[in-house]
């Protein structure tokens, strides 16, 4: 009897699930068309205060469905139905509409009042969940500083989010996180910094700014620009985690790598004085060092995107992986990647994802697809498998790979290799693919 209940509920779900997929397609469907009559004249990049279509589509979809409902296009929607502007969501978003909550792309609405969010750091007792406490990477709460040109509230301080992965430091009873921008101007000492929170409380210990004067966000990358900030970037995030190793003269250090293109070591036995700095790609919106270093021995490893983000970010970009002596920060070698993307759109040379070290050589998964191993002395690539292409998959479908981004770079196992292929955000090549490589038979 359980076994024929379990049966039922399992069919049950499955019609469920096909249902649910087969409205979010027609949704999508009518969304399209919907598009097309009411509002690409506008938002296909001829009308300066519409954000384009692409920053729409990274936006929250509750944040798109209150703008069509109450907010800044709501007089431009007057004429769809609430089922046509959920269609034109979907359209957009890729998503149904869920309740609005803080999007990244939130700024981009002259409507919104940025900003109020700020970065931190939460600790939870590891065997039931409770949060035991949150410590902030800014001291201050915001508050009103202005209006914009649309009278929207301005709030600030504001951002100095984390996007990486704490390092920790038991010994000082420390841990270590990178800052990104302030949303909101002005901008404060906070903001692509270098962060110390005390293990036991989450109080800020020590900070270390590395780029002064950053606020930023995506309202800069509207024509209207109603919400950047007069600061305008340069968006100098650290997005990749700290590593905390100890150099040849025996010396704790932080070693950190900035969107910049810039790389750190700081002093730990000195609150995080500078050790050395050295500037080794052209840096940009996506970096820079984008998303992790990885360190063997005596050497730093260095995946360099310096992604082609517009004369904004101007200079020689040095894509490809370097190879930097911890002690002295010298660059002992420098493997560049040449443009190998012959045309295909939204590919790029350089390293977003993080890199990993392995005996003998580090891994690079880079954004034209191509994932390389260097040979850890000399930078040779002693290895390289392109990925944006199709697979068979194990369910009998198709997988298909793409650039390679985000925080997760290769992972070894005994004998077996595991990698994500496809990063589809922001202007690079879309896919869904994890892929294994083992031994040759």
């Amino acid at each position: 009897m359980k076994r024929r209940v379990a049966l039922v509920w399992s069919w049950l779900w499955a019609l469920v699930a096909l249902l649910l997929s087969a409205a979010h397609a027609e949704a999508a469907q009518r969304g399209a068309a919907l598009y097309e009559t009411h509002c690409a004249r506008c938002h296909n990049g001829t009308t300066p205060r519409a954000p384009p279509k692409s920053l729409l589509a990274i936006m929250a979809s509750g944040a798109v469905l209150r703008a069509l409902e109450s907010g800044v296009m709501a007089r431009y929607a007057e004429a769809l139905s609430g089922a046509e502007r959920r269609a034109l969501v979907t359209h957009l978003t890729g998503r149904a509409p869920a309740p609005p909550g803080r999007s990244l792309a939130a700024p981009a609405d002259p409507d919104y009042a940025c900003c109020t969010f700020q970065g931190g750091v939460a600790a939870y007792a590891a065997g039931s969940g409770r949060q035991l406490w949150k410590g902030r990477t800014i001291d201050k709460p915001p508050s009103l500083v202005g209006r914009n040109a649309a009278g929207t509230d301005r709030l600030a301080p504001s951002g100095a989010p984390v996007w990486n992965t704490p390092s920790i430091d038991a010994e000082r009873g420390l841990l270590y996180v990178g800052t990104g921008e302030n949303y909101s101007s002005p901008a404060n000492a906070f903001s692509d910094a270098i962060v110390a929170l005390r293990l036991d409380t989450g109080a800020i210990a020590w900070h270390r700014q590395m780029t002064a004067g950053d606020a930023w966000n995506m309202g800069c990358e509207t024509a209207a620009r109603i919400n950047c900030p007069p600061e305008d970037g340069p968006d100098f995030d650290f997005g990749a985690a700290t590593i905390i190793a100890r150099d040849g003269e025996g010396r704790d250090v932080l070693l950190a790598g900035q969107k910049s293109g810039q790389v750190y070591a700081l002093d730990l036995s000195r609150r995080g004085a500078l050790r050395w700095r050295r500037k080794l790609g052209r840096g940009g919106i996506q970096g820079g060092v984008h998303f992790g270093m990885a360190v063997h021995g005596q050497t730093l490893y260095v995946p360099m995107s310096d992604f082609d983000g517009g004369p904004r970010w101007p200079g020689i970009a040095r894509p490809g992986m370097f190879a930097v002596d911890i002690t002295s920060g010298k660059t002992l070698w420098y493997t560049a990647h040449a443009d190998h993307c012959r045309g295909r759109a939204f590919c790029q040379p350089g390293i977003s994802a993080a890199a990993t070290s392995i005996p003998g050589a580090v891994l690079g998964g880079a954004m034209d697809g191509v994932l390389r191993a260097y040979a850890a002395d000399t930078g040779e690539v002693l290895w390289s498998f392109d990925t944006a292409r199709e697979f068979a998959a194990t369910d009998g479908g198709v997988a298909r790979g793409g650039s390679m981004g985000g925080a997760s770079g290769a992972v070894p196992s005994g004998d077996m290799l595991f990698v994500n292929s496809g990063y589809g955000i922001y202007f690079h090549m879309p896919g869904a693919a994890l892929l294994a490589f083992g031994p040759k038979n």
